[in-house]
């Protein structure tokens, strides 16, 4: 029996992909040969239902894998959601940097990539998601 298609769902993917896409573009991800896949989980798999994305580096092939937690994109607004996009790149640009430190540093390494999300969206004008 197939999967019944969540619209809801489909419109967040949908929603993603495009900012994902212009920031993607933005911050030059292609310039610095850095892959970028997005993954859908359409439900949680814990007990954490404030996260949104979560990204998982292999930063010595230069690729990177966004999962993103349909059920807590579909509540952001588009401001929002440009603003976790940009987190999660920058996860991905610092990843060789953010692997060696140990889980002891997770709250100063996420307080660095905040600080540079705030600072990228700052330089944008505030993050509108026009290319």
């Amino acid at each position: 029996m197939g999967e019944t298609v969540n619209p809801e769902y489909e419109r967040a993917k949908e929603r993603i992909l495009a900012t994902a896409d212009i920031w993607h573009r933005r911050l030059g991800i292609d310039s610095l040969g850095i892959k970028v896949t997005h993954k859908f989980i359409p439900s949680y798999d814990d007990d954490d239902h404030e996260i949104v994305a979560r990204t998982q580096a292999v930063w010595q092939y230069r690729h990177a894998v966004v999962e993103w937690k349909l059920p807590a994109v579909t509540r952001l607004s588009d401001q929002a959601l440009v603003e976790v996009v940009i987190h999660e790149y920058v996860h991905v640009i610092i990843a060789p940097m953010e692997s060696k430190l140990d889980s002891e540093h997770e709250e100063l390494c996420e307080f660095a990539i905040e600080t540079m999300t705030r600072a990228i969206m700052n330089v944008a004008g505030g993050g509108s998601s026009e290319s």
